[in-house]
């Protein structure tokens, strides 16, 4: 039995938004499909089918697991790496503006 309660959509779009090479390709154009259609309108929810094979996939890559989140530092440009035009100073108006 799934362990999810969350709805159709996010379902979908949590299992697009896996990492890559979690799903397979054909698994995730199949997911992008059933996810276009419900959010478009074109289908009310998926069939009891689909939920259950996107539940399944869900609870198999254990989507609900809380991640550990490490903010990656941002990485300060190179001082050899900066050209002179970027310390020159940017005009405020266009060119032939008075």
């Amino acid at each position: 039995m799934p362990k999810t309660k969350k709805t159709d959509l996010q379902v979908l779009k949590a299992l697009l938004g896996c990492p890559v090479g979690k799903l397979s390709s054909s698994e995730k154009s199949s997911f992008q499909g059933m996810y276009d259609k419900v959010a478009t309108g074109q289908q009310i929810g998926l069939s009891q089918k689909q939920r259950v094979w996107a539940d399944a996939v869900y609870d198999k890559l254990k989507l609900d697991d809380e991640r550990t989140y490490t903010p990656q530092a941002v990485k300060v440009k190179d001082k050899s790496l900066i050209s002179p035009l970027d310390t020159m100073p940017k005009p405020t108006k266009p060119p032939g503006r008075s």
